[in-house]
């Protein structure tokens, strides 16, 4: 347990808030380079990531056995942000279920964070849990309908399922946000589409309505 007070620069001792602080100046940018995607980055970035993220996790383990709940002494956005970079650990790991469970209480300590929800979607995704990826993903583009990573994910839900057609609709909806979004390219590329020479002119609206329903077109008549 020493170790992780080490890791973070502090003494077992310390007040928790210091702690935390010392913390979140480490992993913050970390995080931010790993922020959608953790596959094939950095693996210094990586390392350093799980490194901080476990001797976090160490310190409140310890903390809990000397009687300390940080459920109860931590603000919601600091408990919201831990048990989600608890929850990125645990993905990276490969341990999806468990990541999962870290997603879930991070969503009840703070509000539906769609990046929250797009990593709760990729869990699911890994351990084959098609409709649950597929609300994950839905609801965070709801919040979020211009990032393109949460549309090319939605799209790899479709193609697990066994529809082709859907999940390329969704992909090139994707490469519409962002014309050089090369996991969106290469996914496309994979289905024998030649995307240099394709003109993408769907519009995000057009499918967002598709997949969500007239819940939209209603919002938009009213406005």
């Amino acid at each position: 347990m020493a170790e992780g007070y080490y890791i973070l620069g502090v003494s077992p001792e310390s007040q928790l808030g210091v702690i935390v602080q010392n913390y979140l100046n480490f992993i913050n940018p970390l995080e931010k380079k790993l922020e959608y995607e953790t596959a094939g980055m950095n693996m210094k970035i990586v390392q350093d990531f799980l490194m901080f993220q476990g001797a976090m996790e160490e310190v409140v383990k310890d903390r809990t056995k000397k009687g300390e709940d940080i459920d109860v002494i931590l603000p919601p956005d600091i408990l919201s942000k831990f048990y989600y970079l608890s929850g990125k650990k645990k993905f990276i790991e490969g341990k999806f279920f468990e990541a999962g469970k870290n997603f879930e209480k991070a969503l009840k300590y703070g509000s539906r964070d769609p990046k929250i929800l797009y990593f709760m979607g990729r869990a699911f995704l890994e351990s084959k849990k098609i409709n649950h990826a597929e609300n994950a993903f839905k609801m965070a583009i709801e919040m979020d309908r211009n990032n393109p990573y949460f549309w090319v994910y939605l799209g790899d839900v479709y193609n697990l399922a066994g529809f082709p057609a859907k999940a390329i609709h969704v992909w090139e909806t994707a490469l519409s946000i962002d014309g050089s979004f090369s996991p969106a390219i290469s996914r496309l590329e994979g289905k024998g589409i030649n995307v240099k020479f394709k003109v993408i002119s769907k519009k995000i609206k057009s499918v967002f309505k598709k997949l969500f329903g007239e819940k939209e077109a209603k919002e938009e008549k009213e406005e």
